[in-house]
């Protein structure tokens, strides 16, 4: 059989490269005898290339891509915000850190890293969790490059503000749990599920998909099937309906939930807001599959430190301490849930820094500042900072532009020959035509427009109105691009009451 030649078969070998690095495939799908046949199907006559070859490849494209980043990073960039963890949008390295992560460790590692790029200078912000260790790496840089600064991960900090408020309320998140695991063996799940397709039409959707919500949709089919077997007059229905009405919970507990939501609303309306893909269709309700619901509903102890070694012995002891056979007591509950609510958000926000509000008041939907009416003199004046001395960088490097030189003419015989019918004025043109900068405070237009609808984009808006507010658009560019978040997908968190640790995957 005659093979491509050489030119096409190596086109071909880096498209599959470029397959290979786009989708993440691990390199021995190339060995595959099935990925063999198909690809044989498709194309007899491409000769699938070896692993180390493609290897090859990849550090070839590495090799010439890398020196023409950083060249880019260069020329182009003026401001860099970085994020550790974020999985999504433009992904800088994978970077090995050494054994323990410590700060001390991590730190270096970031500086290397930042040297390595040429960032270092241009490098002001970097978003990171709530981590002791993440949290104490970027302070130490600040000792090193006075530019950068640390911006902790809303989403994992409003986690924190969530899981203190499950304190007044763990003996309900152990009733839940223990009603849920009751559902989680294949007789029961099928006995509810076998009542829902009795009310549910096949393609109605769930009005919500947080699993306390969705415990509360489920609560008619649930009350329901303890009906049912109650009527039931084998001996092991009995016993079911027996085991079911022990771990039933009770009214109060039924309206608890149900008056939560309404507290804690504002923070999954938030992290829907923060969350990287808002609009994921919401379950079915036929596929509210009981066994999602089996960790929703174990207590976890709040932990700065998600490394802390003790977070699975806390839980433990926290679980042990509630005892589930005794009904909670509801009288007061509300309160104590507002109240430690309120002052865990006092706690984790307790240190307001300048960059918490400069980017809301570039941001064209909300730069009145109507949230946070005692912050909006402050963040004015910072903003006035900054716009004078970007107002003045951009001005002197107006000035130190090439001075023009007088046109010349060339003729025959006489060679170069200055023309002064050819010379442009240039001297007093300042006066003809004054640079716009120097004449008007684009701050003040700025704040004068009425703030734009909330569901329009602030870098669109930006970018048609560049001309207009050529510094403050510098500005916003820079400061608009510093992530609120370090998570690539954002749970639930108030909803979930998840024991799942915070991962760390050490990516900028």
């Amino acid at each position: 059989m005659t093979y491509h030649q050489e030119s096409h078969q190596l086109e071909l070998c880096q498209h599959l490269t470029d397959w290979v690095i786009c989708d993440s495939q691990p390199l021995t799908v190339l060995e595959s005898p099935a990925f063999k046949q198909l690809i044989f199907q498709l194309n007899p006559k491409f000769q699938i290339p070896n692993p180390k070859y493609i290897k090859l490849l990849i550090y070839k494209a590495y090799n010439y891509l890398k020196p023409l980043i950083i060249e880019k990073l260069e020329k182009d960039v003026n401001a860099v915000s970085l994020t550790c963890d974020l999985w999504t949008g433009f992904i800088l390295l994978v970077q090995y850190i050494p054994y323990p992560h410590t700060a001390d460790h991590i730190g270096d590692t970031l500086l290397a890293v930042l040297n390595e790029w040429g960032l270092q200078d241009k490098t002001f912000m970097i978003t990171t969790d709530n981590g002791s260790n993440m949290r104490k790496a970027i302070k130490d840089l600040e000792l090193a490059a006075e530019n950068i600064m640390w911006q902790p991960c809303t989403a994992h900090t409003l986690q924190l503000v969530v899981e203190k408020d499950l304190a007044p309320i763990k003996s309900l998140v152990g009733h839940a749990k223990r009603l849920i695991d009751f559902f989680m063996s294949p007789k029961q799940s099928e006995r509810l599920e076998k009542i829902q397709k009795q009310f549910i039409q096949p393609n109605s959707n769930s009005s919500s998909r947080t699993p306390i919500c969705q415990l509360l949709e489920l609560k008619g089919y649930i009350r329901t099937l303890e009906a049912n077997l109650a009527e039931e007059t084998d001996q092991d229905s009995k016993k079911d309906s027996q085991r079911l009405t022990k771990v039933m919970l009770t009214n109060d507990e039924w309206d608890l939930l149900r008056d939560l939501i309404f507290i804690l609303g504002p923070f999954e309306e938030t992290t829907g807001i923060l969350e990287l893909k808002p609009d994921e269709p919401n379950e079915n309700t036929m596929n509210i599959n009981i066994e999602n619901l089996e960790d929703v509903f174990v207590w976890n102890e709040d932990q700065d430190n998600s490394n802390n070694p003790n977070n699975e012995k806390n839980t433990n002891e926290h679980q042990k301490n509630v005892d589930l056979n005794q009904p909670m007591q509801i009288s007061g509950v509300l309160k104590k849930v507002k109240d430690t609510l309120y002052q865990a958000m006092l706690f984790y926000w307790k240190n307001e820094r300048e960059i918490s509000y400069l980017p809301s008041i570039l941001d064209p939907r909300i730069k009145k500042l109507d949230f946070a009416p005692y912050e909006i003199e402050q963040t004015l004046n910072s903003l006035k900072n900054k716009y004078r001395k970007m107002k003045l960088s951009m001005s002197s490097h107006l000035q130190s532009s090439p001075i023009p030189m007088p046109v010349t003419i060339t003729t025959p015989f006489l060679g170069p020959t200055p023309s002064s019918t050819l010379y442009k004025s240039t001297l007093f043109d300042i006066f003809n035509h004054p640079s716009p900068a120097n004449n008007r405070n684009e701050l003040n237009e700025y704040l004068a427009i009425p703030q734009i609808p909330f569901n329009i984009d602030p870098f669109s808006w930006w970018k048609i109105n560049k001309e207009k507010f050529p510094i403050l658009s510098e500005l916003a560019r820079a400061y608009l691009s510093v992530s609120a978040t370090s998570t690539p997908k954002i749970t639930i968190f108030w909803i979930q009451f998840t024991n799942h640790s915070y991962q760390k995957t050490n990516i900028m």
